[in-house]
């Protein structure tokens, strides 16, 4: 099920360098192609406090060649990838308690992802 608040899994930086965006883990660096900076700004504005939708509209207005069908893919990729999760309150919970991250020093933070 795609998240509903998605949010980076990891504390690390990302660094955006010819026309790729580096996202570093806590063993790994993942490296996406990123030629436009819209990678970058998406994983930015995945903080755990907005919708896809909201993210969405948010990139539309600084990349308008940016599909919605493009971004769904996106997401999709970065979630199966390990690099999101969702933040979103968990139905049926009785108090607010937050979730919580990973540790980074125990496991790594993007499973089996492809390292490039």
């Amino acid at each position: 099920m795609p998240a509903q608040r998605p949010r980076l899994t990891t504390p690390g930086p990302l660094l955006q360098g010819n026309g790729e965006l580096h996202i570093v883990g806590a063993h790994e660096v993942l490296t996406i192609a990123d030629p436009l900076g819209a990678m970058q700004r998406l994983l930015r504005l995945a903080n755990g406090s907005r919708r896809p939708e909201e993210i969405y509209r948010a990139l539309a207005t600084d990349f308008p060649q940016l599909s919605k069908r493009d971004f769904d893919e996106a997401l999709r990729d970065l979630e199966s990838r390990g690099v999101l999760e969702d933040d979103a309150p968990h139905a049926g919970r009785i108090l607010p308690v937050p979730v919580s991250r990973r540790d980074p020093h125990t496991r790594s933070l993007f499973g089996t992802a492809r390292v490039i």
